[in-house]
């Protein structure tokens, strides 16, 4: 089995890039009556004003949609407001929902050079922000130079963007034209520009607004900052840009590029209201997107969540459900007037573990790298059990890895350690000489005290819970004792990135072909981080080419050569060759431990939401609504 189809484009083995739609040949555009009226008093441009030159077309699903109403969702973390954020968000490129195409969205194309050290994004001549400013590649160029390049900002710039050690150049060519040049073939970069979610990869910010805030444009930022309640410019800056989890935390007039921007953020709720200026438009001329408003509303828990849902109060929900109540959203489908189903989903683990190499304790360091150890967990593991119990045996009972669709997949991978076998899970624990105490119900550490494991965890996307209060029996049973402490996912991330946390946990995504490929250093089994933490230290030394962190042992460095040479890979076979090599490395060490994975994800929308598909992945790596077009989405009367 070859590389997918856009795999071998992105590689220049074959063709172009396959655009979606072209201009249509209407020479004069419609645009929403609440867009109209404000044109008629003199508050906006003539649509024909507002849009590039090339817009973006886009196929409707089933039929041309109607202008007008209100889109309710619904989130239970202001820090995991992805359900919000992906009705409404864009990239400069995206995938496709079966995560098999590189699509441009907010750049018109891109190319990679022959020798694929050089990558060119071309951007949409006319495109504007949200308020009418141009966008252009000075506000790509912003947010290398003044954002990334910036000590304050960001002090650290991850090996991404270095790759055979040289740092990546930034050339503009014209305003819509930008070239980026590496040091060595990279073509993998090509696939970084539908990111959405990380600071260091969203590519683009609003010069015209940030600057402002930034002190090399203003020498006023530090007063600025402190007025505002800040100490330093680089604060304010930070919480204005504000890239990152906490929606419920914005700056109203920071433009935007979405199909929609924020005008009203309370407590349980927020109110998005389209964006005059969104750069797509249908077959037929229309200007995206149909519906007018987003609300968005923030539940305290999934029960009340779930009552919302079967009441016919939310229009569209996926992220924030879990399949153990998909029996419940069937049975209640004529009563909230709405139809259930449920996606393929693009989860190599429904939970993973990832014992922390690096823990502060050096006692419990020693034992979290022993692979025996790590072995024995796994072992422990009653996969099975928890595919009937949690999943409706729906799930695969497999090793945390990627997905079979892989071109360079192996079966193994999947099956390393993942029998239940209790019996060897206590031999290794024995050969490591972790005795049991007195009363042989937990083993001790060797200072003599018990072996204590606190498992903190974010409780959302999936059923986190049950599977961690299944594996706390089944380790508790080899004399683990184990401590579950759900907790807030900011809280979490911040334990997880200062690296104290005893056993990382999260979901395996970044899994597909794709996505995986596209986040070398970075991604989740392709980083020292990876939403884990467990090996917080050797990214440091790692990121810092060896002035901060920890020296890691030299598996591990032959581990990260690799991964930086996969990203670099110009043929077939050795894109190959060097996956397999660095995947038959995580099954060897099991880095992480997974229980379940590619069990389907249930969704919930109204039966009079149209052009809403229900069939592709739902995942991170498909970056959830984002793959289906949401600006297509409308109401039928």
């Amino acid at each position: 089995m070859g590389l997918p189809i856009k795999f071998n484009k992105l590689m220049g083995l074959i063709g172009a890039i396959l655009l979606l739609g072209a201009t249509p040949a209407a020479a004069r555009y419609n645009e929403a009556p609440m867009l109209r009226t404000k044109v008629a008093a003199g508050k906006l441009p003539p649509v024909e004003e507002r849009l590039p030159e090339e817009p973006r077309v886009i196929e409707p699903l089933e039929e041309i949609g109607r202008y007008g109403g209100t889109l309710n969702t619904a989130d239970l973390s202001p820090f995991n407001a992805i359900e919000g954020r992906t009705l409404r968000h864009h990239g400069l490129f995206r995938y496709s929902g079966d995560c098999t195409e590189i699509i441009p969205d907010i750049a018109k194309d891109y190319e990679v050079s022959e020798d694929k050290k050089t990558l060119t994004i071309y951007l949409r001549k006319g495109l504007k922000w949200s308020d009418g400013v141009p966008f252009t590649v000075d506000d790509i160029l912003f947010w290398w130079e003044d954002y990334m390049l910036n000590k304050e900002l960001s002090p650290i710039v991850k090996k991404f963007w270095k790759p055979g050690g040289g740092l990546a150049k930034f050339e503009k060519v014209d305003n819509y034209i930008l070239q980026i040049h590496f040091a060595v073939p990279y073509p993998v970069v090509t696939l970084l520009g539908h990111s959405w979610n990380s600071a260091q990869t969203k590519l683009y910010d609003p010069k015209h607004y940030l600057k402002k805030y930034h002190i090399k444009y203003n020498p006023e930022a530090n007063e600025l900052a402190k007025k505002a309640g800040y100490t330093r410019w680089w604060e304010l800056f930070k919480a204005v840009r504000n890239p990152g989890y906490d929606l419920w935390n914005l700056d109203l007039d920071l433009p935007t590029l979405d199909a929609y921007v924020i005008k009203k953020v309370a407590s349980t709720y927020q109110i998005w209201e389209r964006n005059p200026y969104f750069w797509q438009v249908d077959t037929a001329g229309n200007q995206l997107p149909y519906i007018d408003r987003i609300v968005d509303r923030l539940y305290e828990n999934q029960e009340i969540l779930n009552m919302k849902v079967t009441a016919g109060e939310i229009d569209i929900v996926s992220f924030n459900l879990l399949l153990g109540d998909y029996p419940l959203f069937k049975e209640n489908e004529k009563k909230g007037n709405y139809h259930a189903f449920m996606w393929k989903s693009a989860i190599g683990a429904a939970v993973a573990f990832a014992p922390n190499q690096n823990h502060p304790d050096p006692l419990l360091r020693k034992i979290m790298q022993d692979v025996r150890f790590r072995q024995a967990l796994s072992l422990a593991i009653n996969r099975e059990e928890i595919n009937e119990v949690v999943c409706f045996g729906l799930a695969t009972p497999r090793q945390a890895t990627v997905l079979p669709t892989c071109s360079y997949y192996k079966e193994e991978w999947a099956k390393a350690y993942a029998t239940y076998d209790p019996q060897r899970a206590h031999e290794l624990l024995d050969k490591m000489g972790l005795k049991w105490d007195k009363g042989r119900k937990y083993r001790l550490r060797p200072d003599g005290k018990p072996l204590n494991i606190l498992i903190e965890y974010y409780a959302g996307e999936g059923p986190k819970t049950a599977i961690c209060e299944l594996v706390k029996e089944y380790w508790e049973e080899i004399g683990i004792k184990i401590t579950l402490k759900p907790e807030d996912r900011s809280y979490y991330a911040k334990r997880k990135d200062a690296g104290v946390l005893d056993i990382g946990l999260w979901h395996l995504d970044c899994v597909t072909e794709l996505y995986g490929y596209g986040q070398p250093l970075s991604g989740r089994l392709l980083s020292f981080d990876g939403g884990w933490g467990w090996a917080k230290q050797w990214e440091l030394w790692f990121n810092t080419e060896g002035k901060d962190g920890e020296e890691p042992p030299e598996e591990m460095k032959e581990f990260y050569k690799d991964m930086e040479d996969w990203a670099s890979a110009r043929t077939k076979e050795e894109y190959t060759r060097l996956a397999q090599k660095i995947f038959d490395f995580h099954a060897k060490q099991l880095i992480y431990i997974g229980t379940v994975g590619m069990s389907p994800w249930p969704a919930v929308v109204k039966n009079n939401l149209k052009n809403v598909p229900t069939q592709g992945y739902w995942s991170w790596d498909s970056n959830f609504w984002i793959a289906f077009e949401p600006a297509q989405f409308f109401f039928t009367p």
